[in-house]
């Protein structure tokens, strides 16, 4: 697997052949737009189509962890874990000293586990905040 910047300072998803499963499973779930500014990143299998999608909002000295999503006939295999770890380890080497997101259930167990702590529920979203400080 291999994980590429698709975008950056953009809203919008990238063009491409090797998008349109992916394309066609965030349609059909309806997994809308961030509509600040963010860099995106892919994840790819060995045949070059993207499997999993996640971005990032940049700041000054801190990020916010936006948009990750992976097909769900490749759940389970690492390339969550994989986005994760390769955000974190670019947030630290820019030097990014804290890094938040909004997290479902299926995501709360991999920030939680890579020590970010819970700081606010938001029940409307049933979405929590977490922050990690690296």
């Amino acid at each position: 697997m291999l994980i590429r910047v698709i975008g950056n300072n953009q809203t919008d998803y990238p063009n491409g052949n090797g998008y349109s499963a992916l394309y066609r499973e965030l349609d059909a779930v309806h997994f809308g737009r961030v509509t600040k500014a963010k860099t995106l990143y892919s994840l790819h299998d060995d045949n070059e189509q993207a499997i999993g999608l996640c971005g990032v909002i940049w700041f000054a000295r801190s990020c916010r962890f936006v948009n990750a999503f992976m097909m769900s006939e490749h759940r389970g295999r690492g390339g969550y874990d994989l986005m994760m770890d390769y955000r974190i380890e670019l947030a630290r080497s820019k030097g990014v000293c804290r890094i938040e997101a909004c997290c479902t259930d299926m995501s709360l167990p991999a920030f939680l586990k890579r020590g970010a702590v819970p700081i606010h529920y938001y029940e409307r979203l049933k979405q929590t905040k977490v922050r990690l400080v690296l």
